[in-house]
């Protein structure tokens, strides 16, 4: 009976240090994860961020497109994670990436708004040159043009005023997952600032394009 009792404590001791150990392996591997998560969406803010908001490129849209879907997908797999052991460094995590996300998806929607603009911009320009020429379509077609560069600056300034908002907020969520997981690669504060600077930049001179654009159509 003896020998029993003691082969059971023996059992039960071992049950708790392999259960020990797999919560142990288990909290090393959401570090892990969560410090893998913060590296790559940094990395991807990080190249975004001197990126030239004022003359974008189609290229710039399409690697924008991917930085969005990688950070998404990243971060929802971050939150699909067990997250109990760690769970202030997680949420500290998901708020950063969710932000970086946010930058990254305004900083698409701010890019792609600025090529539409331009190109309305320029038809209307090139329509309202031919105006020797015109016949009696001109004039609807000019009031087409106008409105569609209304509509096109007014989705541009959406995207880039929110775009300001979000680059203004991520310093705080930065500071945040840096006191949780300082070994972390993140974009220093000062860039940060310089892209919010420049992107407010590009939206005031897109507005001095639309102001001398619609002197184009008389009222």
């Amino acid at each position: 009976m003896k020998r029993i009792a003691i082969a059971a404590v023996a059992i039960l001791v071992a049950a708790g240090l392999a259960y020990a150990g797999y919560g142990l392996y288990q909290k090393r591997a959401l570090r892990a994860q969560v410090a893998q998560t913060v590296d790559a969406a940094s990395a991807r803010l990080i190249g975004s961020l001197g990126a030239d908001l004022a003359a974008p490129t189609a290229t710039l849209v399409e690697q924008l497109d991917r930085d969005s879907e990688e950070t998404d997908a990243a971060l929802q797999g971050l939150r699909s994670a067990p997250a109990r052991s760690e769970r202030p460094l997680v949420e500290a995590a998901d708020a950063y990436v969710g932000n970086v996300l946010a930058v990254l998806k305004r900083q698409d929607g701010s890019a792609r708004g600025r090529l539409r603009f331009a190109d309305s911009r320029k038809a209307l320009a090139e329509h309202m040159a031919r105006v020797g020429r015109r016949n009696e379509d001109w004039s609807d077609t000019a009031i087409r043009l106008k409105e569609r560069l209304d509509a096109d600056y007014f989705e541009y300034r959406i995207a880039t005023t929110s775009l300001g908002n979000m680059l203004g907020e991520l310093p705080a969520a930065r500071a945040r997952i840096a006191a949780l997981l300082p070994q972390a690669r993140l974009p220093q504060e000062a860039a940060i600032k310089d892209a919010r600077a420049r992107a407010l930049s590009a939206a005031e001179a897109t507005r001095l394009e639309f102001e001398q654009a619609k002197q184009l159509v008389p009222r």
